[in-house]
């Protein structure tokens, strides 16, 4: 193996810590150019936080919180279970 035992855990976490408060913009993440292996897919938060800071991926737990409320409360009003259930899921 190329790299070490959490290789890629370091280097996600070095992308949130470089992020800041507001990010680096949009697209101008340093770490997904070859430092963060599987960057698209495994550590896609890590770039999140990298290019919009603690700001913007508060914004995106916040915008999880709401979709997840809204799915809450959409499976109690529903008229059957298997609407509840569906909309749970």
């Amino acid at each position: 193996e190329q790299y070490e035992k959490g290789y890629q855990t370091l280097q996600g976490l070095y992308a949130i810590g470089s992020g800041g408060l507001f990010g680096r913009g949009l697209g101008n993440s340093v770490q997904k150019l070859g430092f963060l292996p599987e960057a698209q897919n495994d550590m896609i938060f890590s770039i999140i936080c990298e290019e919009l800071g603690l700001i913007g991926a508060g914004f995106i737990i916040l915008l999880f919180l709401i979709l997840i409320w809204r799915f809450f409360v959409i499976s109690t009003k529903a008229s059957d279970l298997l609407g509840a259930l569906i909309a749970a899921g």
